[in-house]
């Protein structure tokens, strides 16, 4: 069953890697002689871009998926937890969001440049190479991640009850500064005065921040749904627009994918600013930034924040020395008005 496990993977991503060799091999071989739709394969050099990412989609998509089901197979080390810090991603997962970080970027700037938004310095055959390129990455690293976070169980970041959503909008509503002890937006902190009248109201409403898991209720309920909405919609949307320069397809399905993928675009694009926001401008969620870095946050930090994640580690490793002073140092009180 070990054997497989991991030779049934490597196998498919070998075929994944002949098969991305072999489709560009045969654009070349049958450029201008073979009819596609719409016009001669190669007699376009749009085309010719176009029909070779559409024939590259399965084996890059597959590639990632074997690859990412070969790391899950392979012996889980246990998180390397410190007394000092705490490990909050792996490796991989962090690579993979920046993989699909530069994916989105450059296609959103190509975008811009096809769409007219902005000036294109560039021929339109460059920009639809970064364009493919962009789609390139995006793609792979989606399937990467599905596959990566289906056959290992992970669902840390999808919400479980209506519990989070209120969480969620508490939040949200702490960067504006108006609970104590939780500044917000340029580490601000509304006077008492100002903080009082609303409290009350968030108080009979239940809108409270609650104390936080491993991952802020922001982030399972606003952040990662919502990101997964849009660039699902791109990528399926652009996978079958990619589809039209290989087979032919009704012309009726192009524009519906058009306008989904070009409206997708423009969501995404306003979501990513709230997204920046909320990380750049917020200074209690810097280190939740550095951590998309170094993959690792400060124990302090988590106690203070993240305390019910702490809790969970603590439950199952052994406590560091000196964690219990630390810890009833840096509990926080649950955030009043």
């Amino acid at each position: 069953m070990t054997l497989v496990r991991m030779h049934l993977p490597a196998f498919v991503l070998g075929l994944a890697a002949l098969g991305l060799v072999v489709a560009a091999v045969s654009m070349q071989a049958d450029e201008g002689a073979r009819e596609w739709y719409r016009s001669t394969l190669g007699g376009s050099a749009l085309l010719k871009i176009n029909a070779l990412f559409a024939l590259t989609m399965p084996f890059l998509a597959g590639g990632a998926v074997a690859l990412a089901v070969l790391h899950r197979a392979r012996r889980r080390e246990a998180e390397a937890h410190t007394p000092d810090s705490l490990k909050r991603h792996e490796v991989n997962e962090v690579a993979t969001h920046w993989l699909n970080a530069a994916g989105i970027g450059l296609g959103l700037v190509t975008a811009a440049w096809l769409l007219g938004w902005i000036g294109n310095p560039l021929s339109l055959e460059v920009t639809y190479v970064l364009h493919m390129m962009g789609a390139g990455l995006t793609l792979g690293a989606v399937s990467y991640h599905l596959a990566y976070q289906w056959t290992g169980g992970g669902r840390g970041l999808i919400p479980t009850s209506g519990r989070d959503v209120r969480n969620a909008l508490a939040e949200s509503v702490s960067y504006t500064g108006i609970y104590r002890g939780l500044r917000g937006a340029f580490g601000i902190q509304l006077p008492r005065p100002v903080r009082q009248p609303f409290g009350r109201v968030l108080r009979r409403l239940h809108i409270v921040p609650d104390r936080s898991g491993k991952y802020l209720a922001t982030e399972r309920v606003l952040s990662y749904p919502i990101w997964a909405v849009l660039v699902g919609l791109i990528v399926v949307t652009g996978v079958v627009k990619s589809l039209h320069y290989v087979y032919p397809l009704p012309t009726a399905l192009r524009e519906a994918m058009t306008f989904l993928h070009d409206g997708a675009t423009i969501f995404l694009v306003i979501f990513l600013v709230f997204h920046v926001g909320a990380l750049v401008l917020v200074p209690r969620n810097w280190p939740l930034l550095k951590s998309m870095f170094t993959t690792r946050i400060s124990r302090r930090y988590a106690e203070q924040h993240l305390p019910l994640w702490v809790e969970e580690i603590d439950a199952v490793t052994p406590r560091p020395e000196g964690a219990e002073e630390r810890d009833t140092a840096a509990r926080p009180a649950r955030p009043t008005t």
